[in-house]
């Protein structure tokens, strides 16, 4: 009778033990909810700090730097927080054109597109050198609501009176400086480039000039804005 008692027990307790161990391997380790959020966040972490947010500004140009105007680039002689963008050239400073215009005794067109404030000043020089100096200059500048104009440094804004200041001003300048009192047509907000629709004209003015010494053209602007700026083959044609 103890005998059986004893046997009963130890079948028992081996069954326990049995059962016991069939439940431990069955449990499998399992990542916590929490660490899965953790490692997702920090990925997540990671991609917004490799993201680029900074915005792109043209901020002020410097001395040496390029600026494009309707296809045609400059580079910067002088800049007093002048900036560019694709599609103006503003604030005060001056710039040359990176392309020369082949001979000193040569005759072109320069079309420029210009919104002027009052007092703002937009100064076309051209066959000058490098520097912008020794050039034939034509000085654009916004004046009591007109435009007024200077060439050679001498006022002849009484020519342009009716042209108002309140829009975009086109304006087109022949400058023949082949001949050794260069020849000098202006026209606004004209297509036509004959010399009868030039609103100044040097010859008919009876205006004297000393030819410009180089090469180079340019802009130099005093709180202006300027759209476009470029320069070709003269439009009017001299006869003779």
């Amino acid at each position: 009778m103890c005998r059986l008692i004893f046997l009963s027990t130890v079948f028992l307790f081996a069954t326990s033990c049995k059962e016991g161990g069939s439940d431990s391997p069955s449990k499998k380790p399992t990542k916590s909810p929490a660490a899965n959020s953790e490692g997702s966040n920090s990925s997540n972490g990671d991609d917004s700090g490799d993201s680029d947010t900074s915005a792109s500004t043209s901020g002020p140009l410097t001395v040496g730097g390029t600026a494009k105007l309707s296809g045609q680039s400059f580079t910067v002689v002088a800049s007093n927080k002048l900036t560019s963008s694709d599609s103006e050239l503003s604030g005060t400073g001056s710039v040359k054109a990176s392309s020369g215009l082949g001979s000193i005794k040569s005759n072109n067109h320069f079309s420029i597109s210009t919104m002027l404030s009052e007092g703002s000043v937009v100064k076309l020089v051209a066959n000058s050198t490098d520097k912008l100096a020794g050039g034939v200059e034509i000085t654009f500048q916004g004046l009591n609501k007109k435009l007024s104009v200077k060439v050679g440094g001498k006022d002849y804004s009484t020519k342009f009176s009716a042209v108002s200041i309140a829009k975009s001003v086109e304006i087109g300048v022949d400058i023949h400086n082949e001949e050794a009192n260069p020849h000098v047509l202006i026209w606004v907000n004209d297509s036509a480039f004959s010399e009868e629709s030039a609103k100044f004209n040097t010859e008919a003015a009876g205006v004297n000039l000393s030819r410009g010494t180089g090469t180079g053209w340019g802009l130099i602007l005093t709180n202006a804005k300027v759209s476009s700026a470029s320069s070709g083959a003269a439009k009017f044609n001299e006869e003779g």
